[in-house]
């Protein structure tokens, strides 16, 4: 089965700017300085980041693209499988 990118991030609110922006699981464990990495390349940090839940909240639109991306990329996996007579993880259709 196949994950959407989005369950691979959490999304956390900026204080800085006001948007939610994608953080990946891993990082959302914790890190050692203090700092992540958002999908859109901002680096939030402990003291500028709310982690509370917010679904009703302005989503970062760079963040939104970059998991658009990562959908696209996924269509096109499933695409080429089945052109090839293939189900997705491998086994042939045939």
């Amino acid at each position: 089965m196949i994950e959407e990118p989005e369950a691979e991030h959490v999304w956390w609110k900026s204080t800085r700017d006001g948007l939610c922006h994608a953080v990946s699981l891993d990082q959302a464990k914790g890190t050692r300085d203090g700092m992540y990495d958002a999908a859109c390349t901002k680096v939030l940090t402990e003291s500028t980041t709310d982690k509370r839940d917010f679904p009703d909240a302005e989503r970062c639109p760079y963040c939104l693209s970059a998991m658009g991306e990562k959908l696209v990329a996924v269509a096109l996996a499933l695409v080429m499988c089945v052109a090839n007579g293939l189900r997705p993880g491998g086994r042939p259709t045939r």
